[in-house]
């Protein structure tokens, strides 16, 4: 409970103080009365307070100096000034010192009530953000737990977690009362833990649950008495801010280990994305597991003459049908969504890659989607990229197509590049381009692409740690020998002879 110290050096002020204050209806509680500065330390010392009430003129120690001393050692403290009109300007420097606020004599009750009710509610916000951010750090988002350092207040020897997420924008009053909801509802199942808003993702609110503070036989112990817990919770939170809720259960842990059981939670609530909202989710081992067979050949084959061809009505199909798949399992969770979309994801990066100056940032993060529907239309949107380059490149001059395919020779020579890849990827024939590149740079294309090949084995030669085997596979030939002959027909000699007139 809130406790007060009313300090002041008339017995008649110290009496009238306290007879004007609800104690019950602001829960508070007299700690203790002082008559003056010396006398009022020494109480503090004893027993501190919540809310010091102090005068100003006193003996031996006056209000001000109380006030300084009092902020030096005890920071928290609230401190209030009780003023006589004459002692305006002093009320007013007591400011700088840390005191909260000033009452002016003769004191009134409902001005002194009023003002008590929010100091104290400003000092129960100040404490609820103090305590969700030593809970946010202890849980593991900010930082390793100190060794030895527990949850406090909570004597739990083994528990688990509970992240309630809730949808829409919700004010500071709505997050006070869902707080309460929940303190209500643990409380009637008999259980004990802690509740705290995430100090850095404020839509959850965060449950931390003694498993020791029911029977083991209890309900409330068993997995079916867990369940029935939040699920009653999550329906109070719904009739009581008419907003959409979702939960989701770590697996009960030793005290130690309740930021896994707190990252489970986390994990189970982002299932909302595959499955919808307003459920209970929860991490078992299952769920670790893949669930949906990766891309196979002629998946991939698909794709790309989907994206080659402009289809993207088939496109959608194909990704609803396979994000659907997932959406229909209830054992698949935000782990297979997320494997799901980067598959895809990468796939079509590497699409990109004949593609010159087209590139794909990366998706945005998968817990950040409302639902499978938004991961399927990100993809969509990639594919409408590369769909659009590749009418852009049809679309292009043989002119054009020639340099970019020069560029390309410049930048991937290592790669395996033909007049049938050529054909294949710019829609023009084999022959046509050849004689095309040939009008612009004055020399075939296979010799172009010889060329640039060993003019960069040639730079490798003085790398004395690469094997001629090595410097072969860099610049694109998998036959070391045939590496060699192409070289002494180009050069006049061979690797090994090139890389010795380097050394002499």
């Amino acid at each position: 409970m809130n406790t007060v110290l009313i300090v002041d050096d008339e017995p008649i002020i110290r009496e009238g103080i306290k007879n004007k204050i609800e104690w019950e209806a602001l829960g508070l509680k007299l700690s203790a009365e002082a008559e003056d500065g010396i006398d009022a330390l020494a109480c503090l010392e004893q027993e501190l307070p919540t809310i010091m009430l102090t005068d100003i003129r006193m003996p031996e120690l006056d209000g001000l100096q109380l006030v300084q001393e009092a902020k030096r050692k005890w920071p928290d403290l609230i401190c209030v000034i009780v003023s006589g009109y004459h002692d305006f300007e002093y009320a007013r420097q007591a400011i700088k010192y840390g005191v909260q606020d000033y009452v002016l004599k003769p004191v009134n009750d409902k001005e002194l009530n009023r003002l008590l009710g929010e100091l104290l509610e400003r000092h129960k916000e100040q404490a609820d953000e103090k305590n969700d951010l030593q809970l946010t750090r202890l849980i593991g988002q900010t930082g390793s737990r100190p060794d030895g350092e527990r949850l406090p207040g909570l004597p739990i020897e083994e528990g688990y977690a509970v992240v309630f997420e809730v949808a829409g924008e919700i004010g500071q009053p709505q997050w006070k009362r869902l707080r309460q909801l929940i303190e209500k509802q643990l409380l009637g199942a008999k259980l004990t833990g802690h509740v705290f808003r995430h100090a850095y993702h404020p839509q959850e609110m965060v449950v931390l649950v003694s498993s020791c503070s029911a029977s083991a036989a209890g309900m409330s112990a068993s997995y079916n008495g867990r369940k029935l817990w939040v699920s009653r919770t999550m329906e109070e939170i719904r009739l009581a801010l008419q907003a959409e809720v979702t939960a989701g259960m770590g697996m009960p842990v030793k005290a130690d280990n309740m930021a896994e059981s707190y990252k489970a939670a986390l994990l189970a609530v982002k299932s909302k994305i595959v499955h919808g909202s307003g459920r209970i989710f929860e991490i078992e081992s299952g769920q670790y597991s893949p669930l949906l067979s990766p891309l196979n050949s002629e998946e991939e084959r698909y794709l790309s003459s989907v994206l080659e061809h402009g289809q993207r009505a088939q496109l959608r199909e194909m990704l609803v049908q396979r994000f659907s798949k997932l959406a229909a399992n209830p054992e698949c969770g935000l782990l297979q969504l997320e494997k799901a979309y980067a598959e895809i994801e990468y796939f079509f990066q590497k699409c990109c890659s004949g593609y010159t100056h087209t590139f794909l940032a990366r998706g945005p993060a998968i817990e950040t989607f409302n639902s499978w529907h938004d991961a399927v239309e990100d993809l969509l949107a990639q594919g409408d990229i590369i769909m659009k380059a590749g009418r852009e490149r049809q679309q292009r001059s043989g002119e054009e197509i020639v340099s970019e395919v020069k560029q390309f020779i410049d930048q991937h020579y290592y790669e395996n590049i033909s007049l049938n890849w050529v054909a294949d990827r710019y829609y023009i024939h084999a022959k046509y381009f050849s004689k095309l590149f040939k009008e612009k740079y004055g020399e075939n294309f296979s010799d172009y692409i010889t060329k640039v090949r060993l003019e960069h084995a040639a730079e490798r030669m003085a790398d004395g740690s690469l094997s001629i085997q090595q410097v072969a596979a860099l610049v694109g030939y998998e036959d070391a020998a045939y590496f060699s002959s192409v070289f002494r027909k180009y050069y006049g000699m061979t690797p090994t002879q090139f890389r010795e007139s380097l050394r002499a």
